[in-house]
């Protein structure tokens, strides 16, 4: 399947983690950016105007789940695609994750058909204007 260039945002406190999902996405021929904290996600997303976000949920100060409620209550932030990554996998975490507005759950560490699923997801007309 080929997919349009992607424009996505890594948002994970883990620089390794975040970092190496960058040069995935961007071997795959898609443009990403790392940061490393969700204020810093909020600052940025005016910026990178991303098709496609992918949050880490357990960062410091503010997690994943809160920083997905906020996008979704951003203006066109419900019409960007978000993957929830976490290192926890149960129906009860999807449920949760589910709930605070993201559209797939994947588990770390992830692999190529992770990847794939992700930028499946991801529609570059659901860009936020």
């Amino acid at each position: 399947m080929t997919l349009a260039r992607q424009r996505i945002l890594v948002v994970d406190d883990n620089r390794d983690s975040a970092d190496s999902l960058v040069t995935a996405f961007g071997v795959l021929g898609h443009e990403a950016v790392a940061v490393y904290a969700a204020d810093e996600a909020l600052a940025r997303l005016e910026q990178v105007q991303p098709t496609l976000l992918v949050l880490d949920l357990s960062m410091p100060g503010m997690d994943g789940y809160t920083l997905a409620r906020e996008i979704r209550a951003r203006p066109g932030g419900a019409r960007v695609p978000m993957v929830a990554l976490s290192g926890f996998g149960s129906e009860a975490d999807r449920a949760k994750s589910r709930e605070a507005g993201f559209d797939r759950h994947m588990l770390k560490p992830f692999d190529l058909d992770d990847l794939e699923r992700m930028l499946g997801l991801a529609d570059p007309s659901s860009a936020p204007a």
